[in-house]
């Protein structure tokens, strides 16, 4: 076994018809618990804005976004609802997640693509 380097790679979104790029890094398991305990840390104690302690699901909705916000190190041919390039930063892509419908299940499927990849050279790798 050995540490792999960081894996990032250049996404066509397809279901983009301004022809969006992203450049998204896939998480190996150190990473995702990193951010999780990271999560977990901001929320123990935390209350929403009415006061209430956060849910579980609201934990959940956090560590989503952080995970996103972790694995995407940047993107083309993006623009806000003016036309306007839309500059690649945390606040911006905070707004992707929120207001770009399927933007998140994009994300994910091309990580899992990147997931699937590095399995396929791991295995031809042990096979030699």
């Amino acid at each position: 076994m050995k540490i792999s380097k960081e894996t990032v790679r250049w996404f066509d979104v397809k279901e983009d018809a301004g022809g969006a790029r992203l450049n998204v890094a896939y998480l190996n398991p150190g990473k995702v618990r990193e951010v999780s305990e990271r999560i977990a840390k901001q929320a123990a104690g935390g209350k929403d804005s009415n006061g209430f302690p956060y849910t579980q699901a609201q934990i959940v909705n956090f560590l989503a976004d952080a995970l996103i916000i972790e694995c995407l190190k940047g993107w083309e041919k993006m623009f806000d609802e003016n036309g306007k390039p839309l500059p690649f930063n945390e606040k911006n892509v905070k707004r992707a997640i929120k207001e770009i419908e399927g933007f998140i299940e994009v994300v994910t499927k091309f990580q899992n693509e990147i997931k699937a990849d590095i399995k396929k050279e791991n295995e031809a790798q042990e096979k030699n």
